[in-house]
């Protein structure tokens, strides 16, 4: 049973059908069908996703009745978090931030990825001082590099997502003066860029994450600063989607959403459960949250 106090957000709507509408209309759990199945999204998760979720699961049985999908659009990634919290959402379609706050709630919960083609671009650039040796991410090897913070979009996940996927050791530092590891790229969260920008320029680290925009601003970046400094990576980051079972009995449902999910339609399967990199990957960034959660910032 949903949480009857689960607290409006007016900037969301509900949608029953598979079609993407964009007519605003506040909710609470308690105005939901009690057997809906409740997916969840932001306003910047694709249309064409969403509705084939949706389509994929209108006919799917479960217990002997039909799913009966409906969809809740939010305007942010927190309102995701607080429909997982108030225990409205049964699936969540967002990116990595939210399904991994989701399984560090309930470290049962299973995840599904989806393998359309993503859109959602992360900007982000890798910087060294300009007499720095490094030339390539190759060179980072053990090597102090500085993220923003452990939340941070274009600032850790985007730059950590890269990492991951080219398959570069890694090793988290608790404290931007603690002992680099010889066989790893040594990792570090400075908090924000001010700091980042100092520790660079004062030697304490030999690289940083930055998000791109943050970089060619101005106010953000000033000129002189950038002169001191190197790019050796200026990427679009893709940042997969994630579909992830959040309610009670998400497990029992595992199945049914499976073979409903990535059943295949005329040669086309657009959807995958994780391989066992991804797993990996996954576990990663949990166990660095953990390590972080209570030293968010890695104070000299």
């Amino acid at each position: 049973m949903r949480n009857p106090q689960a607290r409006k957000l007016c900037a969301s709507f509900i949608i029953t059908t598979g079609i993407i509408s964009t007519s605003a209309q506040a909710y609470a759990a308690d105005d939901m069908n009690a057997d809906a199945f409740i997916i969840a999204a932001t306003d910047s998760t694709s249309g064409v996703l969403i509705n084939s979720v949706v389509e994929r699961l209108t006919s799917a049985p479960y217990d002997g009745r039909p799913l009966n999908p409906q969809t809740i659009i939010v305007s942010s990634n927190d309102d995701l978090i607080n429909l997982i919290n108030d225990g409205v959402a049964d699936l969540v379609i967002s990116d990595s931030r939210v399904a991994i706050k989701a399984m560090i709630r309930n470290p049962k919960t299973p995840a599904l990825k989806a393998t359309l083609p993503s859109t959602d671009l992360a900007a982000v650039v890798f910087a060294v001082r300009d007499e720095s040796p490094i030339q390539s991410m190759a060179d980072l090897t053990v090597r102090k590099l500085a993220f923003e913070g452990v939340w941070n979009r274009s600032g850790y996940f985007g730059p950590m997502t890269h990492l991951l996927r080219e398959g570069h050791p890694l090793q988290y530092l608790d404290t931007v003066r603690a002992d680099a590891s010889p066989d790893n790229i040594n990792f570090v969260f400075a908090g924000d860029e001010v700091n980042m920008v100092a520790w660079l320029n004062r030697g304490l680290i030999d690289a940083l994450a930055y998000n791109r925009t943050d970089w060619e601003n101005e106010e953000e970046t000033p000129q002189h600063i950038r002169d001191t400094f190197r790019l050796i990576l200026d990427e679009d980051i893709r940042m997969d989607q994630y579909l992830t079972l959040v309610s009670r009995g998400a497990v029992l449902r595992q199945t049914v959403i499976q073979e409903a999910l990535f059943a295949d339609r005329n040669g086309v399967v657009p959807f995958r459960t994780l391989l066992p990199s991804d797993e990996q990957d996954i576990d990663f960034l949990i166990d660095t949250f953990a390590k972080t959660e209570n030293n968010y910032l890695a104070h000299e």
